[in-house]
């Protein structure tokens, strides 16, 4: 996470393991990521709070 150029935020899905085998907790991952895509890599979102790392 320190490595991240965009903003981060670590998130639990209640009752899932680390292979998501439960019904809908691979979905709830799916979302929250395709959230932060939208957010912070496509062009409208890339300049919300999007910082450059230092070299």
């Amino acid at each position: 996470m320190d490595l991240m150029r965009a903003p981060v935020h670590l998130e639990t899905i209640p009752g899932a393991t680390h292979l998501f085998e439960e019904p809908g907790t691979l979905g709830q991952v799916a979302a929250l990521a395709r959230e932060w895509f939208s957010r912070y890599l496509t062009p409208e979102g890339a300049a919300e709070g999007v910082q450059e790392a230092p070299l």
